[in-house]
């Protein structure tokens, strides 16, 4: 009875700190990220390896990397962070003033940050290398990406999700699984969604061959 009731007065102390925690929370804005441009924001995602480095992929195609630990200016009234690293997401082929192909999405590698991954609206998947800012491989699709997705806890396959809108002929929305070390599609995955195709697609956080897809009216597993 004493361990039960020290549990829960254990308990209870962890949910008062927390609460009074949730409610201080609120927007620090002395920290300031500086941007090449004013383009919208569409995407941004921070390692999950070191949990510093802040990946951003932009509407005019520029992709950023922050390091989050190391602003490049520190006062007691700011921090600004500017960028260690930028790219322009650019069509292949395009001449260099040619404007960048909008960001739909970034991901980190799960397991390393020397590479990630980019879905953009000229219907390309791009995967990167982080130490050169270099598109190594492409795969064009014939319909708009929503989003990409690869799995944290494989082992045994590193396979990219990536949900598309609908195709000519199609009546709905598909996924398909790419395999980065081949550049090219292995898998589709057929789902009962709205012809708007799909909006979403998720890897499990625990299974490694469990995929979420999500629609403008449904979800499948």
């Amino acid at each position: 009875m004493n361990g039960l009731h020290h549990n829960l007065l254990d308990h209870q102390y962890q949910n008062t700190h927390l609460r009074d925690r949730i409610q201080d929370i609120d927007v620090d804005h002395r920290i300031v990220f500086s941007f090449e441009s004013n383009a919208q924001l569409c995407d941004m995602t921070i390692d999950s390896v070191e949990s510093r480095l802040l990946l951003v992929g932009s509407q005019d195609g520029h992709i950023y990397v922050f390091d989050v630990e190391d602003p490049s200016f520190f006062s007691l009234d700011s921090i600004k962070h500017t960028s260690i690293a930028s790219v322009c997401n650019r069509s292949k082929g395009s001449g260099f003033l040619s404007k960048g192909s909008p960001l739909v999405c970034v991901q980190w590698y799960p397991v390393d940050s020397g590479s990630f991954t980019s879905a953009s609206a000229n219907k390309m998947l791009g995967i990167w290398d982080t130490n050169r800012l270099e598109c190594v491989t492409s795969v064009s699709f014939a319909q708009s990406l929503s989003w990409l997705s690869m799995s944290p806890v494989a082992c045994s396959h590193n396979l990219i999700a990536v949900s598309l809108g609908p195709c000519s002929g199609e009546s709905t929305g598909r996924a398909v699984l790419v395999d980065p070390l081949m550049g090219c599609t292995v898998t589709t995955l057929l789902g009962s969604h709205s012809q708007s195709g799909l909006t979403q697609v998720t890897w499990s956080p625990r299974a490694a061959y469990v995929v979420v897809t999500g629609g403008w009216k449904y979800f499948s597993m």
